[in-house]
């Protein structure tokens, strides 16, 4: 759906606030069941049963809010793996002695810093390490077994 794809390269750098995301989510609401400006038309599934995946009888809308959130992970992800300029710079400014899973927010920090701090708990729970030659591994410093 366009209005859903409108948004993405933004939801991938900034956090939304929580209203722009219900307001995103109410111009999709309003697409689907408002039949013309002064009628609210017949809602013939709640929302979030056509949130759900296809395959499961849904229409495949997603939250808002999650979306933006997945997204900023998956700019977190790209920061972990692959050093480019963007993520020498944040190195740099927001965690010089430490490495990107350690970060703190830090002082006077940028908007798009915030955001992608938002999503570290997500990248957070699915980021693994890859032993190869050891090198970045600290022993002492990792949690090698969940707490779960």
């Amino acid at each position: 759906m366009a209005l859903q794809s409108i948004p993405t390269y933004t939801m991938s750098v900034f956090l939304f606030p929580n209203k722009v995301c219900q307001d995103v989510e109410n111009m999709i609401n309003n697409f689907w069941w408002k039949s013309s400006k002064n009628n609210k038309g017949i809602h013939w599934r709640s929302w979030n049963k056509l949130r759900r995946h296809k395959n499961n009888g849904g229409m495949g809308f997603k939250n808002i809010r999650d979306f933006n959130l997945a997204m900023l992970g998956r700019q977190g992800w790209r920061l972990l793996n692959f050093e480019n300029s963007v993520g020498r710079v944040f190195k740099a400014k927001y965690y010089p002695g430490s490495n990107l899973l350690e970060a703190k927010l830090g002082c006077n920090p940028s908007y798009v810093w915030r955001s992608s701090l938002e999503s570290w708990t997500l990248v957070k729970r699915g980021a693994r390490w890859r032993i190869g030659d050891g090198h970045r591994i600290s022993v002492l410093d990792q949690p090698w077994l969940s707490e779960s």
